[in-house]
Parts: C-alpha cells; structure tokens; sequence
C-alpha cells in the first residue's frame, strides 16, 4: 500500500478513509475520539497519557469496523483521545504483524505475524525469519 510523505497510510475505520500514522514508540493503537460514534467510547474509566510536559485523557474502546489494506482488525481494542488529529497503529500493532518499509518507492507490506504458506508469486511472504550479518559495498 501506499505511504504518503508523513510516513502515514490510508486505513477503512467504520467505512471511512483514516490517516494512521505508523509510529513504533506509541504504546497502544489511539484514535481521534471524533472518529467513533458515542456507542463506541467508554468515557467512564480514563487513562491519562504522559508526554513530557503534556498530559491527556485516553479512553479505551473497541473499534467494530477496522481495516488495512487486505487486514482486518475487527474488534480490536484501541484508546481514543479528544485532541489527536490522525490515528496512530502503536507498537500493539506492530507486536502481531510484520512490516516492511520500502521508502525508496514509498510503500509499506503488511502481513500478519501468523505463519503463512503461500505459493510462489502470491505476494509477500514471510515464513521463517533469520538474522545474521552481511556486508553491502559496491562495485568499482
């Protein structure tokens, strides 16, 4: 899918186009609240947030209709936040799905982090995963 210049892609919250930004350093996924009907938030228990100096109320919700691209995260549990201007997919997000970034060519894959079998050419694939070292230079 695409990746717009804030590092940020398009999702299909409640059958409306979001701008979620993908950010590994915030804890839970969190939402614009005016993004949810009031069905949705569950303004009784709030949690209030720490950024430096900053402190703001978060309410849990679940969010009944949520896709990305070919993921669907129905009724997945989120925070709402009344002054937040684009959703944020949170390090909760990244726990259960691998993604690769292809800056170059501004796109970002996702794939769920369930072993997946698929056949040669279906698309991204990931099975196994491997670290080791290796060495780039390039040729005279």
């Amino acid at each position: 899918m695409s990746l717009s210049g804030n590092d940020s892609i398009t999702a299909k919250i409640e059958g409306r186009d979001r701008e979620m930004t993908l950010d590994s350093d915030v804890p839970v996924t969190t939402l614009p609240a005016r993004w949810l009907s009031g069905s949705e938030r569950n303004d009784t228990n709030p949690t209030i947030a720490l950024y430096g100096a900053l402190r703001t109320r978060l309410f849990r919700t679940t969010v009944s209709s949520f896709r990305i691209g070919d993921i669907t995260l129905d009724g997945m549990s989120a925070y709402a936040q009344q002054d937040l201007g684009v959703g944020l997919l949170g390090v909760d997000f990244f726990q259960s799905h691998m993604v690769l970034f292809d800056y170059p060519n501004r796109k970002v894959y996702l794939l769920s982090a369930r072993s997946q079998i698929a056949r040669v050419g279906t698309g991204l694939h990931f099975d196994r995963i491997r670290e080791g070292q290796t060495h780039v230079s390039e040729r005279p």
